[in-house]
């Protein structure tokens, strides 16, 4: 009896597996009913590379030998538009196919990239994006902001400092265009973190010019430049102060400061107040110079600092009766400006010497202390 129950459950089992295997084929009946769907390779790697009023496509195929071409659409508008791609003949197992999508509106596209074989067989459809850019980017672009460039002695060669503001996040590089020693044209680059340009090799009375290039993003193939604007040199020479010395009628911080190029340094007249007014500092500046403009800076939140009086000699005695006056400068009662320029007509050979005096006859403080953070001179030769 028992034998009987598994033979019976057996056949049981049988049928219900015809019949499920029947019902299985009902399912993919319909898509293997016309014969098997055979694919092309798909692109293994694709690649869309923004530009201006185009787009550069790339795409690799491996080991698909049959592939003869990689058709690209989107759609623009209402309108389908489609580029069609020759594979070229090659025997490596990569092959690596670019080309540009041209006539590009100003706006982001989807792609759908597919590839046909030799059999006329499709691929599966890949899909890629990318924007073209133009005239509307453009307008959002300017220049990188410079200053005016200055002349700098250094030691005895004469070189050109051209400072920067900030960069857009776009900004390629800069360039600087001018003329070289020998009548050489040169054009140098200049990186977006560069916050001074030095240039060495300027030939005397060359121009400047300096132009902006952007990439919309990192990875386009087009740069939008910039044109070309006049960049502005101040003529007179920032001197040297390396190798200047400097005495002192008296003093609680080191005069030295007045020409350590820190503004955060500061001369300090002595304390308790043992000097009355005037005090004053003598600048030996090595050798004759033609002086054409003085820049001083007050100590940073303070106001003693009133007025200065300039003077020049080739006598280094403070009461030395050779001393020419050559201007001077009155602060306001107010912490701005911290720094006042003195402007002198040159040439005037009764003002080339070699020692600077700077005499502070009186200041805001109801004593008579005061402060100097730093004594820039300018000057030709």
């Amino acid at each position: 009896m028992k034998k009987s129950y598994i033979s019976l459950l057996a056949i049981g089992m049988s049928l219900f597996g015809f019949i499920s295997c029947d019902n299985f084929m009902d399912v993919h009946k319909e898509y293997v009913e016309d014969g098997e769907t055979i694919y092309a390779p798909k692109v293994d790697l694709i690649s869309f590379r923004a530009g201006e009023g185009r787009i550069l496509f790339q795409c690799w195929l491996v080991n698909s030998p049959n592939v003869k071409t990689v058709e690209v659409s989107w759609t623009d508008g209402n309108e389908q538009k489609k580029k069609s791609i020759t594979v070229p003949e090659s025997t490596l197992d990569t092959v690596r196919i670019e080309e540009y999508l041209p006539d590009l509106g100003e706006k982001s596209y989807t792609f759908d990239v597919r590839t046909t074989d030799n059999h006329g067989h499709q691929s599966l459809k890949t899909t890629g994006s990318a924007t073209s850019y133009g005239a509307l980017f453009r307008s959002t672009l300017l220049n990188r902001r410079v200053d005016v460039g200055r002349t700098v002695e250094v030691g005895t060669d004469i070189r050109i400092q051209i400072p920067w503001g900030a960069a857009a996040d776009t900004l390629m590089r800069s360039e600087i265009r001018y003329t070289a020693v020998g009548n050489v044209p040169t054009v140098i680059k200049v990186n977006p973190t560069d916050v001074l340009t030095t240039i060495t090799d300027a030939a005397p009375g060359s121009t400047f010019e300096y132009r902006s290039r952007f990439l919309p993003e990192p990875t386009a193939v087009d740069t939008f430049d910039m044109a070309w604007e006049s960049l502005t040199i101040d003529p007179a020479i920032f001197f040297d102060r390396t190798s200047w010395t400097v005495s002192v009628s008296d003093f609680a911080d080191p005069v030295a400061r007045v020409i350590d190029n820190d503004l955060t340094t500061y001369w300090h007249s002595s304390y308790p107040a043992a000097f009355a007014f005037p005090h004053w500092i003598i600048i030996d500046m090595t050798s004759v110079r033609d002086i054409t403009r003085i820049e001083i800076y007050r100590r940073d939140g303070f106001i003693t600092l009133k007025n200065i009086e300039y003077y020049v000699s080739d006598d280094p005695a403070h009461d030395a009766l050779t001393w020419v006056k050559i201007g001077d400068v009155e602060f306001p009662n107010d912490v701005l400006p911290r720094m006042m320029t003195l402007d002198i007509p040159s040439p005037n050979p009764a003002h080339k010497k070699r020692y600077l005096k700077i005499v502070v006859p009186d200041s805001y403080a109801s004593n008579t202390f005061t402060h100097i953070a730093e004594i820039n001179v300018y000057g030709t030769y």
